[in-house]
């Protein structure tokens, strides 16, 4: 959803709905990092992480417009969302390649489930034949958990996938810049290079979501 301004008295042309407006200092409407569906996510190598040996963050702020002045009441808005921290380039690669294998198997199993619940339907099975296939089904589902759990706990284990804070972006609140201190107890002791924000959802816009802003507070 990346687009260019130009003219209009414009000294320069400027890419706008791509990720680097969420750390620029600009704020006009429209002026947002915009990715597709109510799920994103924004990876930021910290400034001066590499010649400190890793920041140690504090906080994190989420900015968008305040309701009043956004389309469909703030439905764009980021809504719940979780920030991780890597130690170095290492450590985002293994996370990230961790989670997409996370999330294949994820689409697998409920492309799985999709198939077995239309054959089900398709064969119009009654009673106890109908009984126990739904008893399989319950069966299988539970497997997937229990396997995605412990891939979980080994993937924290292998690549030490860091959550530092997870949280819900208010946009009822009436201020739209929002702070959140509290972070995970093992977040406030290691320091790190990047930082990855997850959006998992957004205030009901189907189609797109924007992020104004996000800042990451560190100590000096």
């Amino acid at each position: 959803m990346q687009a260019q301004a130009c003219g209009l008295g414009l000294q320069q042309c400027y890419d706008i709905g791509g990720p680097a407006e969420a750390i620029n200092k600009e704020k006009e409407k429209g002026r947002c990092f915009a990715f597709d569906g109510r799920h994103g996510s924004l990876t930021v190598k910290l400034a001066d992480a590499a010649a400190s040996g890793g920041l140690t963050p504090f906080a994190f702020t989420l900015e968008h417009l305040n309701k009043v002045f956004s389309e469909q009441g703030g439905g764009s808005a980021p809504n719940t969302f979780n920030v991780y921290g890597y130690e170095d380039s290492a450590a985002l690669s293994a996370a990230a390649a961790a989670l997409q294998k996370k999330a294949k198997k994820a689409k697998e199993a409920a492309v799985a489930r999709a198939k077995k619940e239309a054959a089900v339907a398709a064969a119009g099975e009654e009673g106890g034949q109908q009984e126990a296939a739904a008893a399989a089904t319950e069966e299988e589902e539970e497997e997937v958990v229990e396997e995605e759990e412990e891939e979980s706990e080994e993937e924290k284990a292998v690549y030490g996938i860091p959550l530092i804070v997870g949280g819900v972006y208010d946009i009822d609140a009436a201020n739209p810049v929002q702070t959140f201190y509290d972070l995970e107890v093992g977040a406030k002791k290691q320091p790190i290079r990047y930082v990855r924000l997850e959006v998992t959802s957004n205030h009901g816009n189907p189609d797109y979501t924007c992020l104004y802003r996000f800042r990451v507070h560190s100590a000096p």
